[in-house]
Order: structure tokens, then C-alpha cells, then sequence
């Protein structure tokens, strides 16, 4: 067994018990429709690896299939990688390394502990569509992120404001668009679809 195989077996029991299941290098549980993903650098031979943490959020997602048919694709609601959820003093403490035997008994104990302290609360914090309405819209920000970057927030800012009955929503739209339009103009007619769907 190698080293990289030793480190997913052990996290993989121990995930387990938490209702995870592993689909390659990736642990999915499933929630009320929800699902909660860790995953690891997909490298064939990685020694270090950063996990992110991906939640799939059932009412998000059917919007964005229903604003975007055919060209929807199956992304994240919510996530971040692990160095963004430490706080900025311990950010150095990201990586995990798997390089000797002990090395990855520590990498497993250290991951877990930080599943247990943060990862959980997270996962059922951001699933929620009203704490992610209050937090992404109360006071926008294009800084604020929630879903890996600046662009996949602005959808998943609107889509919470649409599910929430947010009175903002019409202030919210151009705020959003205008992020996109800054960051990645290629975006804009995925938000326009967005837009359309939810104007009808």
C-alpha cells in the first residue's frame, strides 16, 4: 500500500463514520438533498495536498439548472479551500503532508481534528440559504466570498436573494453584475440568463 493510499483508507474510515463515502479523491455525504464535499489534490503523486470543501446546495442548484438548461454545469453553491477558512495567522497550517508513514497518521489525526473544530459548523452554516442571503446581501461586498471567487458568489448572492424573497433584489442584481463584469466579462451572459429567470 502506498503512502497516498495509507492516508485515504485511514480518512475514509474515519469520514465514515460521519456518513461520508469516498468517490476517487473525494468524500461525499448527502443531506436533506444537500451534498457535502471534501476533497483532495487530485495529483497521481502528490506528498502535500490542501483539501476544499464544496457544498452542493439542492435549491441553489435547481436554479441555476432552471436559468441555464443545457449549459448547466455542475460546479459548487458554496466552498473554499482550507487556507481561506483558517484564520490568516494559521494559514500556514493548510497543508498536510503524506510523505512517511507517520506523516500521514498526523495528516489524518489533523485533519479530523480540523472537521470536527470548523469543517461540520461549516458545512451546515453555509447550506443555509438565509445565512448566506444576510451575509453575501445585508451589506455587499465584492471581497466577501463564498463560493471559491468573486463570480461564482455574485450567482450565489442573487440566487439566495431570489429563494429568500430578499426585497433588495432589484439593487442586488446590478451591484453583482457589475462584479462579474469586473472580473470576467465572459460570465456576463450566464448571469443574464440568471437575470431573465428571475425577472419571469
Amino acid at each position: 500500500m502506498t503512502m497516498k493510499e495509507l492516508f485515504f483508507s485511514l480518512l475514509g474510515n474515519e469520514l465514515g463514520k460521519e456518513g461520508y463515502h469516498q468517490k476517487g479523491n473525494k468524500f461525499i455525504k448527502k443531506d436533506n438533498g444537500n451534498e457535502f464535499i471534501y476533497n483532495i489534490d487530485g495529483s497521481s503523486a502528490f506528498l502535500s495536498f490542501e483539501p476544499d470543501f464544496a457544498i452542493l446546495i439542492q435549491s441553489v442548484e435547481n436554479i441555476k439548472k432552471k436559468a441555464w438548461g443545457k449549459s448547466y454545469k455542475k460546479f459548487v453553491s458554496a466552498g473554499r479551500t482550507k487556507r481561506y477558512l483558517l484564520p490568516k495567522e494559521k494559514s500556514d497550517q493548510c497543508w498536510s503532508w503524506t510523505d512517511t508513514q507517520e506523516a500521514v497518521y498526523k495528516a489524518v489525526k489533523k485533519e479530523m481534528e480540523f472537521y470536527y473544530s470548523f469543517v461540520n459548523n461549516y458545512f451546515q452554516t453555509y447550506s443555509n440559504i438565509e445565512f448566506l442571503d444576510n451575509y453575501l446581501n445585508a451589506e455587499p461586498d465584492e471581497k466577501r466570498i463564498a463560493a471559491y471567487n468573486q463570480i461564482h458568489t455574485a450567482f450565489l448572492a442573487i440566487i439566495v436573494a431570489y429563494l429568500c424573497k430578499n426585497p433588495r433584489l432589484p439593487e442586488l442584481v446590478p451591484f453583482y453584475k457589475a462584479v462579474v463584469q469586473k472580473f470576467n466579462v465572459n460570465y456576463i451572459p450566464e448571469f443574464e440568463m440568471l437575470e431573465e429567470y428571475i425577472r419571469n
